[in-house]
């Protein structure tokens, strides 16, 4: 009977290994750093723009400095933005991992004392065979 037990456990174990990854996976966290160093790369070159303005006396000092402090503001929001949803993305992605992680073998233990015969597993209650006659 422990070895059935111990099989089981296995069976759940391994379930478990194919399920769980997949769940915690970042996937999603790795997007979300390509997307910010690519805006990050968009807020560096409108400032190198704003930069060849000013020279070139498109823009003013004071005009230069407004909309230079805005895009920073902007990058700011931008980035603050992202680490909080990507944050709350992990969160629920990892509640989510444990809940099946306790559901799955939990629901296997209801449906085998619900469908099954735990009494079949123990060898001495086990019914004749042809041999044994």
């Amino acid at each position: 009977m422990v070895i059935f037990w111990f099989i089981c456990a296995l069976m759940i174990l391994m379930a478990l290994w194919f399920v769980l990854p997949a769940l915690c996976q970042t996937a999603a966290a790795a997007k979300s750093d390509e997307a910010r160093a690519a805006n990050l790369l968009v807020y560096q070159d409108q400032i190198r723009e704003m930069e060849a303005d000013r020279k070139v006396g498109l823009l003013s000092e004071a005009q230069y400095e407004q909309d230079k402090e805005e895009l920073q503001r902007r990058m700011l929001e931008d980035v603050s933005e992202r680490e909080s949803k990507s944050a709350a993305r992990q969160l629920r992605s990892r509640k989510l991992a444990y809940a099946i992680a306790v559901t799955i073998p939990v629901a296997a233990l209801l449906i085998y004392f619900a469908v099954g015969n735990p009494k079949a597993i123990d060898p001495n209650t086990a019914p004749p065979t042809m041999r044994d006659r």
